[in-house]
């Protein structure tokens, strides 16, 4: 089974404290909480400290015996959503991938042959993140001292952007995001890198940049 994401496996974690902290308030043991839910004992101890994983049938369970008014429920649900949400995304960076390769063996410009072709009227030049991709900035951004969790904001709202289809403010704070990810004087989560890259690889696709969006895809 592959690794989860740093930041599904938090999220797991989490979900396991949420029911240890319920059990507890409902005065259950783990072995008590084990036969609600039809498991053994081992199970609970794992799932408490998120290293094993349960179903909504599980979760509902639990919910009701610790008395947890929904709250477990909610908890699963966003767990679920989140990975939703990120095999989603690297579901549309494999598809980018393929769509560039296959652009490449259509004749069309690589990343190092030529320049794209022009793209649509309504849609934003990349040669700004272009120059990030391919480290061509002079002057790297350096981003000092500052917490990775404002990189992880400036990644969803990059995201949150080509959802809404406002390409051009995507392409806008794309370029000195990855300018500052990769200066970073920080350590930044893999899983907040990954995410700049593919919205640069989205973007690129968007536009009809199949060089670009390879580039991007590739430093994921």
């Amino acid at each position: 089974m592959a690794r989860e994401p740093e930041a599904i496996a938090e999220l797991r974690r989490s979900l396991g404290g949420q029911l240890a902290t319920f059990r507890l308030a409902a005065d259950l043991t783990q072995g008590q909480l084990a036969k609600v839910a039809f498991c053994d004992r081992t199970t609970i101890v794992h799932i408490e400290k998120g290293r094993a994983r349960a179903d909504e049938r599980f979760w509902r369970a639990v919910d009701a015996a610790c008395d947890a008014g929904g709250a477990l429920v909610a908890a699963y649900l966003e767990l679920e959503a989140a990975k939703a949400e990120y095999e989603q995304r690297e579901r549309e960076q494999r598809l980018a991938c393929v769509r560039a390769r296959a652009a490449a063996l259509r004749g069309q410009p690589g990343p190092a042959h030529g320049a794209p072709g022009p793209p649509s009227a309504d849609m934003p030049p990349l040669e700004s993140l272009r120059r990030s991709l391919l480290g061509h900035r002079q002057n790297r951004e350096s981003s000092g001292e500052v917490n990775p969790s404002h990189f992880h904001s400036g990644v969803v709202e990059a995201h949150r952007l080509y959802q809404r289809a406002d390409y051009d403010g995507a392409a806008r704070i794309l370029p000195s995001l990855i300018g500052r990810l990769e200066g970073s004087a920080v350590a930044i989560p893999a899983h907040t890198k990954s995410a700049a890259y593919l919205a640069a690889a989205k973007l690129a696709t968007k536009v009809g940049d199949a060089g670009l969006a390879w580039v991007a895809a590739q430093c994921r």
